[in-house]
């Protein structure tokens, strides 16, 4: 079983569905809930975009994920609010795809039904309060694993498979043609995610790609930085996707000593690759728990990458999570309880206390008025309770769907583009090259 779904347990629903546990450790299925997440928030921009001009939207193209991302806001909401009303209201605002009175029908008749029938919710008497949820990083997996079956899915796995493929690098649109589980409809699919703006096409060296969005830009600086990398020889080329593509599977943080693990690349080539990437907006560096250089990009689904002001390099709390698996239950258990003394964790985790208050302090989730006390107490007024909300549900390679439209930031906003595309490639084909063919 993976670590990361250790901590929950002790949760009498999660108990229901241990022998299920394992098959949620999968990363195609993490894609999955992720390709989610962007068609969602696709089809709600064009239905608020469109719905007035007589524009008419699909829905039925995106029916199952438009069924998956209505379960997960309501288990994502029911750890806030008991209030069925309430979490429906919420679920309703963030994907609206037509008429109120449908969609609320349709949450009421169908969603929530599945929810208790799965054993995610339990509902008390009369039916508008929640008595009992399962925990989201476990929940949300959960309900995406039961539902990924029947004819619905069958006929719209195209998109999540178009959409697992550009996540993390563009793929040129041949490659994805061939790749698909259902051939005879991939010019449909690909259109229909192409219609709501989730993927874009675009031509580099003659070949058209499909290019995810969240990395997508309209202005000349972001073309040329994707120009400059897709259209560069083949090592370089292989390279990038190699490192963005592993950096996705890590769940967006990736540190030199990862690359070294999993892509057999020696330290030199490690350093090159590292700042390229961060200097042309693709990822930018952040620290690990051992202050090494570390590479992390924005996250879709989550607000984790670039907010969370009042903090101090948050990204680093989720690096733990990794590095030191269990310091998940001890976040979880910090999470619950608001305030653990020190005495207490040590006893059950008496090699992992150190790692986690260090990277706690640096970032200050912790009090520290209370800390000399030998208490850690979640700091007030830093949005300390959903920061950790967040890195759990992460933790657990899940995404959570923001009630904002989408927040990742565009590719350039991260780029310092301080030259042209021709002298990128001069650049790479200089550093890179031959080192990587030797």
């Amino acid at each position: 079983m993976s670590d990361t779904f250790k901590p929950y347990l002790s949760d009498p629903l999660v108990r229901n569905i241990t022998d299920d546990l394992d098959n949620l450790n999968n990363s195609d299925l993490n894609k999955m809930i992720v390709s989610v997440d962007w068609i969602i928030n696709g089809v709600r921009d064009f239905y608020s975009k469109n719905h007035n001009k007589g524009t008419k939207l699909k829905t039925g193209n995106f029916s199952a994920s438009i069924f998956i991302s209505r379960g997960m806001l309501f288990l994502d909401r029911a750890h806030s609010t008991k209030n069925v009303d309430e979490i429906i209201s919420y679920v309703y605002r963030n994907t609206i795809t037509g008429e109120e009175s449908g969609i609320i029908n349709n949450i009421q008749g169908v969603t929530i039904p599945r929810l208790v029938q799965l054993g995610l919710i339990e509902l008390g008497e009369g039916g508008r309060i929640i008595d009992n949820v399962m925990p989201y990083p476990v929940s949300s997996k959960y309900f995406v694993y039961k539902n990924v079956i029947g004819e619905l899915y069958r006929q719209q796995i195209n998109q999540f498979e178009i959409l697992a493929a550009v996540q993390d690098f563009p793929k040129p649109k041949n490659a994805l043609a061939e790749n698909v589980s259902k051939k005879e409809y991939f010019n449909r699919d690909y259109l229909a995610i192409s219609g709501i703006d989730v993927i874009r096409e675009k031509y580099y060296g003659n070949i058209p790609y499909a290019v995810a969005k969240e990395f997508i830009m309209s202005n000349k600086e972001s073309l040329d930085i994707w120009r400059s990398i897709l259209e560069t020889g083949s090592s370089v080329r292989k390279s990038f996707s190699d490192l963005m593509e592993l950096q996705g599977r890590l769940g967006g943080y990736i540190t030199e000593q990862d690359a070294i693990d999993y892509l057999g690349w020696n330290q030199k080539i490690i350093y090159k690759m590292f700042r390229k990437t961060d200097s042309h907006g693709l990822a930018k560096l952040t620290r690990t728990l051992n202050w090494e250089d570390a590479l992390v990009k924005p996250i879709a689904g989550s607000k984790l990458a670039f907010n969370y002001t009042h903090l101090n390099c948050p990204q680093e709390v989720l690096t733990l999570t990794r590095r030191a698996p269990e310091s998940i239950e001890i976040l979880e258990e910090l999470y619950n309880k608001k305030s653990i003394h020190i005495d207490d964790l040590l006893t059950n985790f008496p090699g992992t206390v150190s790692k986690v208050e260090h990277i706690l302090r640096e970032v200050g989730i912790l009090d520290e008025d209370r800390f000399k006390d030998g208490l850690w107490c979640i700091a007030k007024n830093k949005e300390c309770e959903d920061f950790l909300l967040e890195v759990k549900t992460l933790a657990a390679d899940s995404r959570r769907i923001q009630e904002s439209k989408s927040t990742q930031k565009r590719l350039v906003d991260y780029a310092n583009i301080e030259t042209e595309s021709k002298k990128l490639q001069e650049e790479y084909d200089k550093e890179l090259e031959t080192i990587l063919k030797s």
